[in-house]
């Protein structure tokens, strides 16, 4: 693979880390049927929402226009709240971690990107508000 990529000017970046991805992404067999268990880097997210709140104008205010009247406002977060078995964004619903979707969210995340499925709502990206369970959820235990 590194021979490929050198052809193109290209490096391979794959094999650090690789090692702990399959340990999180693996997939398992019982009772004759596969099922795909996903569990997402938790400090890689915290540390990659830090990053992407930063390139999202955490802190920036921008000015708002209003009946002849400006002021300062500060962009509003998207709430997210990271579970042990999934995640909510916005106000809901709850989402697995075995919702493909779900899965490439967190993986656009993991990956350093604002994640896809906010491309069209948020194009110059948006910053979050990472929220915590409550420890009586029962989603967390």
């Amino acid at each position: 693979m590194e021979q490929f990529l050198s052809d193109y000017g290209l490096t391979w970046v794959g094999d650090e880390g690789s090692h702990e991805d399959s340990k999180q992404e693996t997939l398992h067999s019982s009772e004759g049927h596969s099922s795909y268990s996903f569990q997402p880097d938790f400090d890689l997210v915290l540390e990659n929402l830090r990053d992407l709140n930063v390139l999202g104008g955490e802190g920036v205010s921008h000015i708002e226009y209003k009946k002849g009247a400006a002021r300062l406002r500060s962009p509003e977060p998207v709430p997210l709240t990271l579970y042990k078995n999934g995640i909510i964004m916005f106000q809901g619903p709850f989402r697995s971690y075995q919702e493909p979707l779900t899965q490439q969210c967190l993986r656009d995340i993991m990956d350093g990107y604002f994640p896809s499925e906010l491309q069209t709502r948020f194009p110059d990206g948006v910053t979050f508000q990472r929220l915590w369970p409550r420890s009586t959820d029962t989603r967390w235990s």
